[in-house]
């Protein structure tokens, strides 16, 4: 939504004041007013939109006509950043800021207050660098916390319990950057339950399989939830965990990228031989005969898509605009770079060139949502730009 929309809204009291951390908008507007001093445009020139506004005007740097309207006062720089990414959130709820991070506590600091908020950067400040919160898986959250002890340990889980508690929040959903699932209560230091139990269902197959199959179970679960075939909370039969598409996907997993040396990559593809010779046996299907580790990568990618909630069925649907011409040369998206995007949109005609651009676009803004919480995003994006049209 542009800035002179929510402007309009706000002035029309279309947002109602009550939604408004000030509970007033006369604040919002007097930000946009400045806005417009230091662009030396009218709002209706501006073209900010998602997370424009945040990276032309960072957190942590003012740029030179803004600190020259704000005397270097950094912490009145921020205020005014923050009236205008507030509105700009409560009108149109999504991605404002270049962190998603920043995005959700922005969200909790509108919902419940400052205070609440800042638990959320306890959870933050402990991912693995890149993580965005919609990644935030319980297996990842268990794996974390048995690392930490005492305040640390402590503030951790009260940050994960407020990420949880956003989950009931309109706005928060509306964003579609909260995690798919609830991170839910973690083990108490004293639990002896392991970091991998296997799912219900698997567990009753598991105490009636030979006992030379059980240890094959066990680790492909393992790996199952690492590779995030399956969510820890998932609860497969076996047929369904050993079907054609999520037998492809565990055998394009290694077990020495999750760190793991023992049992060795041999083991495992062992280990899935004789998964698929026990679900032959009880008359599901084998292990297939090939798995194209590209078709899978697409798959995935295509999966995550349908996750995040800014995304239609059709604009995930666009995504094989470029999913086929990369399947067709054998390219992962990962492998995908911005002189290839370049090229193949060349390469095109009008009405495929828009298809295919439209596909670009979802897969630059799954960038902007995940960041490098995921590895099978091209590293460098797309390289293309919309094109907005000039009024």
């Amino acid at each position: 939504m542009l800035f002179a929309n929510i402007h309009a809204k706000l002035k029309d009291r279309q947002i109602a004041p009550s939604s408004l951390p000030e509970r007033d908008p006369f604040p919002y507007l007097t930000a946009f007013s400045i806005l417009c001093r230091i662009e030396s445009v009218p709002l209706m020139v501006l073209r900010f939109e998602g997370t424009d506004f945040s990276k032309r005007y960072p957190k942590s740097k003012m740029p030179a006509d803004a600190a020259t309207h704000f005397r270097g006062d950094l912490s009145l720089y921020r205020n005014w950043r923050r009236l205008i990414l507030d509105a700009q959130l409560i009108a149109e709820p999504g991605l404002v800021d270049s962190d998603p991070w920043d995005t959700i506590i922005r969200v909790a600091r509108i919902c419940r207050g400052a205070a609440f908020s800042s638990r959320i950067h306890h959870v933050s400040s402990r991912l693995p660098t890149g993580t965005s919160p919609i990644a935030v898986k319980r297996l990842r959250a268990i794996e974390i916390d048995s690392n930490l002890s005492g305040q640390n340990k402590a503030s951790f889980r009260q940050g994960l319990g407020a990420l949880d508690a956003l989950q009931v929040e309109g706005l928060a959903q509306r964003t579609g950057l909260l995690p798919e699932r609830k991170v839910g209560t973690l083990p108490k230091p004293s639990d002896h339950r392991t970091r991998y139990p296997l799912a219900p269902r698997l567990t009753r197959v598991w105490e009636k399989m030979p006992a030379a199959v059980k240890p094959a179970l066990v680790f492909a679960w393992r790996m199952a939830v690492l590779g995030e075939v399956f969510d820890l909370e998932d609860d497969p039969g076996i047929l369904q965990f050993m079907s054609e598409g999520r037998a492809r996907a565990l055998t394009a997993l290694r077990p020495e990228n999750f760190g793991i040396n023992r049992p060795s990559q041999d083991t495992y593809a062992i280990y899935l031989q004789q998964l698929g010779q026990f679900c032959l046996s009880i008359g599901g299907s084998g292990l297939p005969d090939r798995a194209s580790a590209v078709d899978q990568e697409w798959v995935i990618l295509r999966a995550l898509a349908k996750q995040l909630k800014i995304f239609s069925p059709a604009r995930v649907g666009n995504i094989s605009a470029v999913s086929t011409p990369a399947r067709r040369d054998g390219l992962a998206p990962r492998d995908l770079t911005p002189a290839w995007f370049s090229n193949k949109r060349a390469s095109l005609a009008a009405e495929k060139r828009r298809a295919f651009e439209s596909g670009c676009f979802v897969i630059d803004e799954m960038a902007e949502v995940y960041g490098q919480s995921i590895d099978v995003l091209p590293p460098n994006r797309t390289g293309l730009s919309r094109q907005r049209r000039q009024r």
